[in-house]
């Protein structure tokens, strides 16, 4: 059996979807880097968190241009997905 991750653990055990959203958008991306997978997996039933870890990770990966710019549609989707899950931490989404 494999350790889990102790930011991994965290969002698991936070008691709500703002507890949660509040944590998320606070991983640096060296967590999302190395947790990224198990994140995923722990935020599937969260939409508005699942989302986000997603687009980050989409672009932590993408290839950037030459002047170190994220292709356009990561910064669109990224933003977004950054304010769905900034109203779920301030209002529970409502």
């Amino acid at each position: 059996m494999t350790a889990r991750s102790p930011m991994v653990e965290k969002v698991e055990a936070a008691g709500d979807e703002v507890a949660r959203a509040r944590l998320v958008l606070t991983l640096p991306d060296s967590v999302l880097l190395s947790d990224g997978p198990a994140l995923v997996e722990a935020l599937r039933a969260d939409r508005a968190g699942h989302w986000y870890v997603t687009a980050r990770l989409a672009a932590l990966h993408a290839v950037r241009s030459p002047e170190g710019e994220l292709p356009p549609r990561s910064v669109f989707e990224l933003g977004i997905a950054r304010r769905a899950l900034r109203k779920v931490a301030r209002d529970g989404g409502r």
